[in-house]
């Protein structure tokens, strides 16, 4: 599954969210509230641009909205994403630590996610 790239597959679904949820998930999108998400025990990072240096940095988490812009009035859920896994043989992964060998048995196509990528879709 790892090795085959995939588009807009439906993860979930979730019910109509009542006007009271939305004014909480606004507030939260006005206080900047970021999500955090773990895979394969490693946590998702966004690459962002800092507004002054215009430096590359990776960013814990992301956005759970956006608040900014033409979403100044009415904030705007952050509810669709572009995800990057990137992943290594595990055999050569395991060459680099005697413990990671220990507790699995590499073979050739055993892959292991070293990197996890995630930004809103616009």
């Amino acid at each position: 599954m790892l090795q085959e790239n995939d588009t807009c597959r439906t993860l979930c679904f979730t019910p109509d969210v009542t006007g009271e949820e939305a004014k909480f998930i606004n507030d939260r999108i006005r206080e900047d509230y970021a999500i955090n998400w773990l895979i394969d025990g490693l946590p998702a990072a966004e690459m962002k641009v800092e507004s002054k240096t215009k430096e590359l940095f990776f960013d814990m988490g992301f956005n759970l909205g956006d608040n900014e812009g033409k979403h100044q009035n009415l904030p705007a859920l952050n509810n669709h994403y572009e995800i990057v896994l990137r992943c290594a043989n595990f055999r050569t992964y395991a060459g680099s630590s005697s413990n990671v060998s220990r507790y699995h048995k590499p073979t050739p196509d055993t892959f292991r996610v070293v990197g996890v990528l995630v930004w809103p879709a616009r």
